[in-house]
């Protein structure tokens, strides 16, 4: 059962050979909630009448196969945030994470640029955690963060189905130019898996918790995404297309300055992010500790980025990017059976210059220069052995930056480097380009972060694995 979205999958890019195919990304936000149904009435009224709407995070990679004319066949991989939070002055807010594989089929209608496409389907998503929010605004606004996690974690204060199948239909509208378009994806997801009393309520130790004599509802979920993103034709499969003869620098010149070969460039990419951190401390024990049995943290990126041409190799690419960085280790000085999570979102700016050599399809760059980020926040998941009275104790907590006690430093500088490859489509490019990006700066400016080292200091060690496209910019 659980190979057959992969089935499914692997049966659509067969398609490819008598189809044209696309692929992109989109990013957006997804509101969710559960609507609960079964057991006693009361029961289910009071759960639905003290929901509302909780946002999330929502990113897919596209691939798109038009199998006639108008017909549509669309799936690819997606990253969805689920849940729901209750009104009142003690606010909860549960938030589960799911990799999904879509599937759908539509109908796109064209007029002019634009083309719209109607779509269902269905998506199986595979439960990768998440984390919910208590906060008491009536006790002084304080709050209490804990772990969600799948059915076969132990220790976690509530466990969900590792697997959420759901029905789905999708608006798409697409503003087409060149090989590529500009999209606005509008889709509403509805659960058919039970999402919440399926789990299993546990006591602190990570065991099942008898629910006794109450009767159980069970509750589905409803989730509305908007998402803005591309995709870029790559043609048919079926035709190969005609052979281009290679211009020379002179001929590139001219029409570079003819306005034929563009001289800026926009688009956006998205990856995924492979992060450790580099730690030293005063206290030989402590570094022994942290570093010892440390691994690695995956996460995600994306940016928008503007490319500027400065002559038929050169170039300089400028970058907004959101990303996550962190690792799994011993940070915090307590028995353990697992390695804490430490995980940090950044908002940086990359200058990077760009060295491309010129081709037919393929183009082979590098790249490399400076980043200067800001922390945005994160979560930090920890789990104690005998931390209380009652016995092993999970927990999480909020990554703070700033100057305050226990906050960590709000800047970091960094120096990025990598090698890619440039697909040209049109006058657009995909890119597929792997990254190092090395920190200078110490993670712990104030050394009561959970440390007993006096001068204890930390920076990030990042690998990225990104794709994206670039559009030419026009007036």
């Amino acid at each position: 059962m659980r190979a057959l979205p992969l089935i499914v999958l692997f049966g659509i890019t067969c398609q490819a050979a008598v189809a044209q195919v696309s692929v992109g990304h989109r990013a957006g936000v997804s509101f969710s909630r559960w609507l609960v149904n079964g057991g006693e009435g009361t029961i289910a009224k009071a759960w639905n009448d003290r929901q509302k709407l909780v946002p999330g995070l929502s990113v897919e990679l596209p691939v798109e196969f038009a199998i006639r004319q108008h017909l549509m066949l669309g799936s690819g991989l997606a990253f969805i945030q689920k849940g729901y939070q209750y009104k009142g002055s003690s606010k909860q807010q549960y938030r589960s994470n799911y990799l999904q594989v879509p599937l759908t089929v539509g109908w796109a209608f064209d007029r002019h640029r634009f083309r719209v496409t109607p779509s269902i389907g269905g998506a199986f998503g595979m439960n990768v955690r998440g984390t919910g929010v208590w906060r008491f605004e009536d006790r002084s606004n304080s709050s209490w963060t804990f772990p969600i996690g799948r059915m076969d974690d132990k220790g976690y204060a509530y466990r969900k189905p590792d697997q959420e199948w759901s029905m789905l239909a999708r608006l798409g509208i697409a503003y087409t130019w060149d090989h590529s378009a500009l999209t606005l994806d509008l889709s509403y997801q509805y659960g058919l898996s039970n999402a919440m009393f399926d789990f299993q309520f546990t006591d602190i130790n990570g065991n099942p918790v008898d629910p006794g004599n109450i009767p159980i509802p069970e509750a589905r979920q409803r989730s509305y995404v908007v998402q803005l993103g591309y995709v870029l034709s790559l043609g048919s499969g079926g035709r190969k297309p005609k052979p281009v003869e290679a211009l020379s620098d002179s001929t590139r010149s001219i029409l570079a300055e003819a306005g034929i070969i563009p001289k800026v460039m926009v688009g956006t990419r998205f990856g995924a992010t492979r992060s450790t951190m580099s730690f030293s401390a005063s206290l030989p024990e402590e570094e022994a500790r942290v570093v010892d049995g440390a691994e690695p943290l995956m996460g995600i990126t994306a940016a928008v980025m503007v490319k500027v041409r400065l002559s038929d190799h050169w170039s300089l690419r400028s970058e907004l990017a959101y990303m996550q960085k962190g690792w799994r280790c011993q940070w915090y000085p307590r028995p353990t059976l697992e390695n804490d999570l430490l995980r940090m979102t950044y908002l940086e700016l990359p200058l990077l210059v760009s060295y491309q050599m010129t081709g037919h399809k393929l183009r082979p760059f590098v790249l490399a220069g400076p980043v200067i980020g800001r922390g945005l926040g994160g979560v930090q998941l920890y789990h104690a052995v005998g931390g209380t009275a009652y016995g092993d104790f999970y927990n999480a907590s909020a990554v703070t930056f700033g100057d305050k006690p226990g906050d960590h430093n709000p800047w970091d500088f960094s120096a990025q480097a990598g090698v890619g490859l440039a697909f040209a489509v049109g006058h657009s490019e995909l890119n597929l380009d792997m990254r190092y990006q090395h920190g200078f700066s110490d993670v712990v400016s104030d050394p009561s972060i959970n440390l007993y080292s006096e001068k204890a200091q930390a920076s990030h060690r990042n690998w990225m694995l990104n794709i994206g496209y670039l559009v030419p910019w026009r007036k």
